[in-house]
């Protein structure tokens, strides 16, 4: 739930000021803190696939008029799609008085895709000599940073291969 507030230098509500309130969403990167050590994003697994976008952009916009209180609100859930990171929801409000002036703020959030992320330890060197193996560890952890215990996850290792090819070029 969003919501502006417009009074005027003395003080009183800026009864039915012309109000435009916008939200967004865009992608932002985030670690727990005290994660150090871990991989906590998918950035990784989607930096190498070539139909993933973000699903950035506005969420809703309204324009509407300011009550007797000088107020108007705006309600919108943030939500994040499944597969994808934390967001950044930002709400921009912009008052315009009877002399035409605006005056404009604007608030900002995280979105957690959840109620926990996931660490992975991260592996002493990402290439593995084949027949090799892979040792890591998981921990949960709390947006806050706090190790949380008790959580069943299912974790997928992925497995990929990069073929180099060389060319002579130019005799």
């Amino acid at each position: 739930h969003w919501s502006v507030h417009g009074d005027y230098l003395f003080g009183a509500p800026m009864t039915g000021a012309g109000a435009r309130i916008e939200v967004t969403r865009s992608p932002i990167g985030f670690s727990p803190p005290g994660s150090d050590g871990f991989v906590t994003s998918a950035d990784a697994f989607y930096a190498d696939l070539r139909d993933w976008t973000s699903q950035a952009g506005t969420l809703r916009a309204s324009h509407a008029r300011l009550d007797k209180k000088g107020q108007a609100s705006l309600a919108t859930k943030l939500v994040t799609p499944a597969g994808d990171g934390p967001e950044l929801g930002t709400a921009e409000a912009e008052v315009t008085g009877e002399s035409r002036q605006s005056l404009s703020g604007s608030t900002s959030a995280i979105v957690h895709p959840g109620d926990f992320y996931i660490g992975i330890r991260q592996p002493d060197d990402y290439f593995v000599e084949a027949p090799g193996q892979v040792k890591t560890g998981i921990v949960a952890f709390s947006p806050g940073g706090r190790r949380l215990s008790g959580r069943h996850v299912r974790v997928a290792l992925v497995r990929r291969r990069w073929t180099i090819v060389r060319q002579r070029a130019g005799q």
